[in-house]
């Protein structure tokens, strides 16, 4: 995901980004996060970063196939920098197992 933040020096802009199963689904546990942080130590400006991840999800395809929805979403961990989801690319893919 490429994303920006309007930064302020002195603030931890800190926002997690997670692939979830709704789009309120922001995860519990950070095996299936990632983040997007500016240090507050880095000058006042617009910052752009990128946060790459990859996650796995088991998931049980019912027999003839079915239609699975993913969400990527962000939420806002600390600071006070306005956050931007600048562009990103979600890919899924299935692998038989048995």
């Amino acid at each position: 995901m490429r994303w920006t933040y309007a930064h302020t020096l002195t603030a931890n802009d800190r926002t997690k980004i997670y692939v979830g199963l709704s789009a309120t689904d922001c995860g519990s546990s950070d095996a299936f996060t990632s983040y997007g942080i500016v240090s507050p130590n880095i000058p006042s400006g617009t910052i752009e970063g990128m946060s790459p991840f990859q996650i796995t999800y088991a998931v049980t395809v019912p027999a003839g196939g079915g239609t699975f929805t993913f969400f990527l979403n962000t939420q806002r961990v600390s600071g006070t920098g306005t956050f931007v989801d600048a562009s990103a690319n979600l890919e899924a893919v299935f692998h038989l197992q048995g």
